[in-house]
């Protein structure tokens, strides 16, 4: 586990490893057609990585699953089998800029949420107004099924527009606290709830994000090898927007590690990590706790819907005292991320 602040260039390993994976599978599948023993070079190469493979794919097609969870884990069933259902979701300010060509995305997004019925809501780049069509009594309103709330904005705390990040909760809230970082609008939050009797601490984090910006977006959709002046320009406005992000999330994930490591209580750890399994962010938060997806989740589950990078860098941790029941991801087109949401069964 390399630490960026040390030596980033090693951080962009996490993003070639799935291209790195398909090319030696295909390798395989090539010298098995032509019945040549160097399918053991790439075979080997992939199972030197194990670790890594099962933190990025999961075979155990739980996905069978769904429907059965959605009729019988109703709330008043989760109630009486110490059960929680955790949705996490950067709804990216509810597309207030209209950048999916769709009005209707945030009543969408909500009716989602409805539908859902999670007894905690992590949401990252919450937006809300005091006056205007995102008030936040209409939201409260919509979420009048997790009355319980815990937000921090980020910008604008005491004017009409906000933007910040905010857990939702059925059961009361009895504790809560901030986590700032420094140069950033990114933050994380913790939020204690008592649960059938019991204090859980529900760690609510928004990582450092790339801003990669239109031009960048541009880029990345026409990227053909040109080998221009201009292209190597945008190729390198790109790396060093990475390298930033990159160092910027490892310090992050040391701060909130030491807080989860801290913590009195078990402790569910959600977010938009903004980094990949493979990840030193990934691997500093882990310690000690269990990634729902890989306990319960199916596939790739890649939680990135935007151009880059689609991987999965949205989690459900939580301690092992805590049991993953069920997880599953929503290709739900309604923001850059998908949601996520995880039955946890609470020991």
């Amino acid at each position: 586990m390399v630490n960026p602040q040390k030596i980033w260039q090693i951080a962009f390993l996490g993003l070639a490893y799935p291209y790195l994976l398909l090319a030696n599978s295909a390798m395989i599948l090539y010298w098995l057609i032509l019945k040549k023993k160097e399918f053991l070079v790439s075979f080997i190469a992939i199972i030197s990585g194990w670790n890594i493979l099962t933190s990025v794919i999961q075979l155990n097609f739980n996905f069978t699953r769904k429907a059965r969870f959605s009729q019988t884990y109703n709330r008043s069933f989760r109630a009486d089998n110490q059960t929680l259902k955790v949705l996490t979701y950067n709804v990216r300010a509810f597309n207030l800029y209209n950048w999916i060509n769709f009005t209707e995305a945030k009543d969408s997004i909500f009716r989602f949420i409805i539908s859902e019925d999670p007894d905690i809501i992590c949401f990252q780049e919450y937006y809300s107004q005091e006056l205007g069509p995102f008030t936040s009594a209409d939201l409260y309103r919509l979420l009048a099924s997790t009355p319980y709330r815990h937000i921090h904005y980020t910008i604008g705390e005491n004017r009409n527009a906000r933007y910040g990040i905010a857990t939702f909760s059925t059961y009361p809230i009895v504790g809560s606290g901030v986590i700032r970082f420094d140069n950033t609008i990114n933050v994380a939050i913790y939020t204690d709830i008592n649960f059938k009797g019991d204090t859980l601490r529900i760690f609510n984090n928004h990582l450092q994000s790339i801003h990669l910006n239109k031009r960048n977006y541009a880029f990345i959709d026409s990227l053909r090898l040109r080998y221009t002046d201009q292209q190597l320009q945008d190729f390198l406005d790109i790396s060093f927007r990475l390298k930033d992000a990159y160092i910027k999330r490892a310090e992050q994930a040391e701060i909130i590690s030491g807080h989860i490591a801290g913590s009195p209580y078990q402790v569910i750890v959600c977010g938009d990590f903004n980094d990949t399994p493979v990840s030193f962010t990934y691997k500093k938060m882990k310690p000690g706790l269990s990634d729902s997806f890989v306990e319960a989740g199916s596939g790739l589950g890649n939680t990135y819907s935007g151009t880059f990078p689609s991987f999965r860098i949205d989690y459900i941790l939580h301690s092992p005292e805590i049991n993953s029941l069920y997880t599953y991801r929503i290709r739900l087109k309604l923001s850059d991320h998908y949601p996520l949401v995880s039955y946890l069964k609470v020991e």
